[in-house]
């Protein structure tokens, strides 16, 4: 590195030698030869990223080394998650052998329909309103008053009755 302190900081890509000549106030050169060995990162292979409906459990998994720390605390190659909203897990994973630590991650999809409903929000007394609901795969419409009614349109007859709408979609994820 052609440094000439007694003190050098070196970052090697690659296995590397390093020598150091000094000579002490006689005139006197001694070297000595040193080799920084780089070890390479853990290949890492994190598995268990998916799209799913919140609350569900998904396992997230890891290879490629032997310690791991998840961003959840836990420190198991292999943990079970829950998550309510869209996630990235990261994970540190040291190999022991060397000490070099990466980090990986994977992210955890959470998926829900998004239900609209379309109609006249405002009837007379004894009169009835069509609605259209959207936004998802199939649809529930029910309240105290009715049995339920399996379809994306329904005629409803304002009588004083919360009525619920659950939309569902591919996954079976739903919303109301």
């Amino acid at each position: 590195t052609s440094q000439t302190t007694n003190t050098i900081s070196v970052t090697p890509t690659t296995t590397s030698v390093y020598t150091v000549m000094g000579s002490d106030a006689n005139g006197c050169v001694s070297a000595k030869t040193k080799t920084v060995t780089v070890n390479a990162l853990p290949t890492l292979t994190v598995t268990g990223g998916i799209t799913m409906c919140a609350g569900q459990g998904t396992a997230l998994s890891v290879s490629g080394a032997n310690t791991f720390t998840w961003s959840t605390g836990q420190t198991a190659s292999s943990i079970m998650v829950y998550p309510t909203v869209t996630t990235v897990y990261t994970v540190a994973a040291k190999t022991t052998s060397t000490g070099c630590t990466n980090v990986g991650s994977t992210t955890v999809t959470i998926q829900t329909p998004t239900v609209n409903i379309a109609g006249t929000f405002s009837v007379c007394q004894g009169g009835s309103s069509t609605y259209t609901a959207s936004g998802a795969n199939t649809y529930t419409w029910s309240s105290s008053s009715i049995m339920p009614v399996y379809s994306s349109t329904a005629v409803l007859y304002p009588n004083g009755s919360v009525y619920t709408l659950v939309g569902k979609d591919g996954l079976g994820c739903t919303k109301s």
